[in-house]
């Protein structure tokens, strides 16, 4: 085999890799998030430890300032994330899924972008939970204002 044709199926594969990454589709486990060890300070609640919780997300999205689509504070890729809490918020983005099949939610979870800052991620991305219900295992958080 050639160094063209070696270095062309090397990249076919990333492609493929990457594909799958931003293509997986949802494992509906009726657990949602578990235990974590972590405890972490929000910023918007200042002197108060919190204790979070670790949530599939699978597939990559932003996280947003306030529980609602509008302005982007950073991301999380797909993987295994800690979580805080969650609430009501508006509409998240809707996720298509190979089934045809369109998720929708207006749950929000509360964390820290892998980039970025603080913020809500949509549950939409987020294992465990059904359209327009709370993902399972990870508490509500305070009412009042939208940030938590």
């Amino acid at each position: 085999m050639g160094k063209k044709m070696i270095a062309n199926a090397l990249l076919g594969a990333s492609f493929l890799s990457m594909l799958g990454a931003f293509g997986a589709q949802p494992a509906f486990a009726a657990a949602g998030c578990g235990d974590s060890s972590r405890r972490v300070i929000d910023p918007d609640v200042p002197g108060v430890v919190q204790r979070t919780r670790t949530c599939t997300v699978y597939r990559p999205t932003f996280i947003f300032l306030e529980p609602i689509t509008a302005q982007p504070t950073g991301s999380l890729t797909a993987g295994r994330h800690w979580f805080i809490c969650q609430r009501r918020g508006g509409d998240n983005p809707s996720v298509q899924q190979r089934s045809g099949r369109v998720a929708r939610n207006n749950w929000w979870l509360r964390t820290l972008g892998d980039r970025g800052g603080w913020g809500w991620a949509p549950a939409t991305h987020v294992s465990g939970g059904q359209d327009f219900e709370a993902v399972p295992g990870l508490p509500n958080c305070a009412q009042g204002p939208f940030r938590a």
